[in-house]
């Protein structure tokens, strides 16, 4: 890959994290904080990426392989994005936010895999070079994160006017991105709908091992998830941790680590066995969470489970993502990339916000105060024990089954 392909991809990247982690840690400290929305409103707002889920990824990556480049359709995407987030810094009642909240998800869910899938076409050997510029990802969250915690903004709206800004800026950026060559196969000619669930889509699932890893990341990566974008934030600010959202970013710094190790670890481990481990550490960092609650006297106690953050999400979501890409029909890529992002975004995070938010309310003291140990059991209890559900029913063991390799 020539320095010039890997600067324009690294970008992108960069912006796409930047735009996402601007506001998404911190908004439900805003809104719980500042606005006095409930634990189930603030569950429904981070819900809103789900409920998109179902609506906008899988449609957006099949009109991306079928009538429009990656590039143009990212770049409509984070222009309109950008406008949605002017409107959520503008609104503060529950009833105006969530509409324009919805719309924004709607928008700016599908970019995920768009974004991913344009990366991985323009890659050689996506194994070995897709962690190297996907580590800009979590370079960009690390920034915008940093950037919100030091302006002491989690309390404030201001995250989405940061987030607006980087929106429009990469959705113009994005129209200067170079078109994918065309593959083979993915032509305007055959348009009918009905290739959105082609034979080669059903096929996939009707593979063992595919199944179980998509229910997998349904359920197991995604409830976790939802509570860690959720209610983290909020939670380190109660129990008085200073600059929460800088301090969450060495998730981040883990993570960029973790991405540039990634490929070490699938050529020395089985791909089952490092999908679950990330899937176990979602749920471990939670018991961290709630023995840290119960504990508020032992300084940084809960750094571990802040730690542990990139392999939790590495080893789940971007390597999932490369199974994807390598089982995925080349001409099919932005749809198979739309699925894992409607799997992992969809049903698992709508239940697991709202389920958390449920849960965040009906923990909350006459006095205000939380009981932040009831409220990590769940995910921590959940997360160990469906891990193993992974483990037993995933059956693909030798490291040669495993490897990644090119389409």
């Amino acid at each position: 890959m020539n320095n010039k392909k890997y600067f324009q991809l690294s970008v992108l990247l960069l912006l796409q994290f930047m735009v996402w982690g601007s506001w998404y840690v911190t908004t439900g400290t805003y809104l719980l904080q500042t606005l006095h929305f409930s634990g189930r409103e603030v569950g429904l707002v981070y819900g809103a990426m789900s409920v998109a889920a179902f609506i906008s990824p899988l449609f957006v990556g099949f009109i991306t392989d079928k009538y429009f480049s990656a590039s143009k359709v990212l770049a409509f995407l984070h222009l309109g994005g950008g406008f949605c987030l002017i409107a959520m810094y503008s609104f503060t009642a529950f009833q105006f936010f969530y509409p324009f909240t919805l719309l924004y998800a709607v928008l700016y869910l599908p970019t995920f895999a768009l974004s991913s899938s344009y990366v991985l076409q323009q890659l050689e050997d996506p194994s070995k070079q897709f962690p190297g510029v996907r580590v800009w990802g979590s370079i960009g969250w690390i920034i915008a994160g940093n950037i919100v915690g030091l302006l002491s903004w989690e309390k404030t709206a201001n995250p989405f006017l940061l987030s607006a800004a980087l929106s429009f800026i990469l959705g113009i950026y994005a129209l200067f991105l170079p078109k994918v060559p065309t593959v083979e196969g993915n032509n305007k000619a055959s348009n009918s709908f009905k290739e959105f669930f082609s034979v080669e889509i059903i096929q996939l699932f009707k593979q063992r091992d595919f199944l179980i890893f998509m229910i997998s990341i349904t359920i197991l990566y995604a409830i976790p998830v939802a509570y860690y974008y959720s209610f983290v934030n909020n939670f380190l600010t109660t129990i008085q941790v200073k600059n929460a959202a800088g301090w969450m970013s060495i998730g981040q710094i883990t993570e960029v680590v973790v991405l540039l190790l990634l490929p070490f670890f699938l050529r020395h481990f089985s791909f089952k066995w490092v999908v679950f481990s990330g899937l176990f550490l979602w749920g471990a960092k939670y018991a961290v969470f709630a023995f840290a609650a119960g504990n508020p006297s032992i300084q940084f106690i809960w750094l571990p489970a802040i730690l542990v953050h990139g392999f939790a999400y590495i080893f789940t979501g971007l390597a999932g993502q490369l199974y994807i890409d390598e089982k995925a029909p080349r001409h099919l890529r932005n749809t198979a990339q739309s699925i894992i992002t409607f799997a992992m975004q969809g049903l698992g995070t709508f239940f697991g916000s709202y389920f958390a938010g449920w849960m965040v309310e009906r923990n909350i003291a006459a006095s205000g105060e939380y009981n932040w140990t009831n409220i990590w059991i769940f995910p921590s209890v959940a997360g160990i024990a469906l891990s193993l559900f992974f483990l037993l029913l995933f059956k693909q063991k030798e490291k040669q089954e495993q490897s990644l390799p090119n389409n």
